[in-house]
């Protein structure tokens, strides 16, 4: 799954110290530069232009050139007497090749043409999983936020519910209310810690 690339940064990120803001475009930004989908479609569109390239220099002309030589000397046998002399020879060769490819069934202009799709086929590719990432992590980020605010709604909901607990508990010990009235405030109390552990679960 590709939140499973994703989700090793956003745990960096809960974990940041608090004074530390992460922006949705620092978010995006760290996502691209770390998911493997995006750098797996970046290594096949270059490999895709590699071989773009490699079939338009097949269609170039080809040239090679060797220089060889020598020095050679002490005795040898005189090919005119069939004796031995002492002699000094030295030699070189040289040689240069070229060839034009002139027609080979189409199979390179095809192939280059094929190659040329193809690349630009990853580039496209490359340009799709990039925003296919950003739109994750962007969603991600909003999904954070979001359960950041309920955590800090449902804090202030429980804040709330122990003072109303406690000026309840002062009218019931003084007798003013009814003991019923401190039963049902420690009840929405407790009911309010609940939520704010389901909205903290939800938000690790």
């Amino acid at each position: 799954m590709r939140w499973l690339t994703i989700l090793p940064f956003f745990l960096q990120v809960m974990v940041a110290p608090a004074q530390e803001v992460w922006t949705l475009e620092r978010c995006i930004r760290t996502g691209l530069e770390h998911d493997l989908s995006v750098r797996r479609a970046d290594l096949q569109a270059g490999s895709a232009r590699l071989e773009q390239k490699r079939w338009t220099y097949a269609m170039l002309p080809t040239l090679n050139a060797n220089l060889s030589g020598g020095y050679q000397f002490g005795r040898t046998i005189d090919p005119t007497s069939n004796s031995f002399i002492e002699a000094t020879t030295t030699f070189g060769n040289g040689q240069v090749n070229a060839s034009l490819l002139v027609f080979d069934g189409l199979r390179v202009r095809n192939s280059r043409r094929q190659a040329k799709y193809e690349a630009l086929a990853a580039d496209e590719t490359v340009e799709d999983t990039r925003n296919m990432t950003a739109l994750q992590v962007a969603t991600d980020y909003i999904r954070i936020l979001m359960a950041e605010e309920l955590v800090t709604t449902a804090k202030g909901q429980r804040e709330q519910a122990s003072i109303q607990l406690e000026q309840t508990e002062r009218l019931v010990n003084a007798g003013l209310r009814p003991e019923a009235e401190r039963l049902a405030m420690a009840s929405q109390l407790a009911q309010s810690e609940y939520q704010l552990l389901l909205r903290e679960n939800e938000r690790d």
